[in-house]
């Protein structure tokens, strides 16, 4: 059945609550509130808000399409399930704060402003993307391994403040990434493409390690290091590139 109400919010609080349900609040500011167990799952979902503190709630949801704020605050809450094909995740705002919490969605994260992931593997395995130009998105990883693996393009900042935050993670096109987290950068490749500027601060334990930074002919890239966090970096400064690194000490020809 689909649930389809003309304003106010909508509560679904038991076990199971507004599960295979398509959840569609007109009203701009109405609110989804997904607080029990299993709730919300396998629906379309699409509201001003949309908060889901149940454990795996708003699981196997083909698409969510929020205007405002979206909260992902229960364990594995907004991740796939079964075989169901999910596509696009949208939102100004996203809070991934579960344990867990929207890992491995089916689609692209496709948010506006500010992704948060706090929680332990919070967007592990994600494709986050956005499609402003210029980039407004700000995207912290702050959970451990919680963007490990995962796709990053098109951001404005990047902050990893997780221990091994951005394990093997593919980023590309973000201005300004800062790797305070102890290995937060492990293994992780991080390219200018699509941009003009990229500003990469390294300053946890190990940040760097065995990490790969390509800066791209038509770009001016900066590389700042400290104690041992660039000690295993590769920074490939291509034809027609402009790079720094610093202190000049940490650079190798």
């Amino acid at each position: 059945p689909s649930i389809a109400t003309t304003g106010g919010n909508l509560y679904c609080d038991g076990y199971s609550s507004c599960a295979q349900s398509d959840i569609a609040l007109p009203g701009g500011t109405d609110k989804v509130n997904c607080y029990g167990s299993n709730s919300c799952q396998n629906g379309n979902i699409k509201a001003g808000y949309l908060l889901c503190g149940g454990s795996q709630s708003c699981q196997g949801n083909p698409a969510i399409t929020i205007t405002y704020y979206a909260f992902c605050g229960g364990y594995y809450s907004c991740t796939p399930k079964g075989t169901i094909q999910q596509t696009i995740f949208s939102a100004k705002e996203l809070n991934c704060a579960g344990s867990n919490a929207c890992q491995g969605w089916g689609g692209a994260l496709q948010i506006d402003t500010t992704l948060t992931c706090g929680g332990y593997e919070a967007c592990k395995s994600d494709t986050i993307a956005n499609d402003a130009d210029p980039a407004q998105l700000t995207i912290y990883c702050s959970g451990d391994v919680s963007c490990q693996s995962t796709i990053i393009s098109n951001a404005k900042r990047l902050f990893l403040g997780g221990g091994f935050a951005a394990f093997n993670a593919d980023i590309k096109g973000v201005s300004i990434i800062e790797a305070y987290g102890r290995t937060s950068l492990y293994g992780a490749t991080v390219d200018s493409d699509g941009i003009t500027s990229m500003t990469i601060k390294m300053y946890g334990l190990g940040a760097g390690y065995n990490t790969e930074v390509i800066c791209r002919s038509g770009a001016n890239c900066k590389l700042y290091c400290k104690g041992d966090a660039c000690e295993t970096t590769t920074f490939r400064c291509l034809d027609g590139a402009t790079c720094m690194v610093s202190p000049r000490k940490c650079r190798r020809e």
